[in-house]
């Protein structure tokens, strides 16, 4: 399978986020202080991991606007440069 976006807790209790604009994945442990459950986000949540970064503001239950860069999460969620994604 194909996938735009993923974002999920596998067992090894590892947050990964992947899909065709995260290659390699993203990998969020529990020690990193980003780390958040995704099934907890429900506004606003920036994961941040090794000089990357992925912001994910939630619009609805079936859609999310997504910024994902280098560097570190800011303060407030960007006001362009993201995606619209949708399931």
């Amino acid at each position: 399978m194909h996938f735009s976006l993923m974002i999920g807790t596998y067992s090894d209790g590892i947050i990964r986020i992947s899909g065709e604009d995260f290659q390699p994945s993203i990998k969020i442990p529990p020690t990193n202080s980003t780390f958040l459950d995704p099934q907890l986000v429900t506004t606003r949540h920036c994961y941040s991991a090794d000089g990357k970064m992925v912001d994910f503001k939630i619009v609805s239950d079936k859609q999310a606007l997504v910024f994902s860069g280098s560097g570190s999460c800011g303060a407030a969620f960007p006001t362009t440069g993201f995606k619209n994604y949708f399931r």
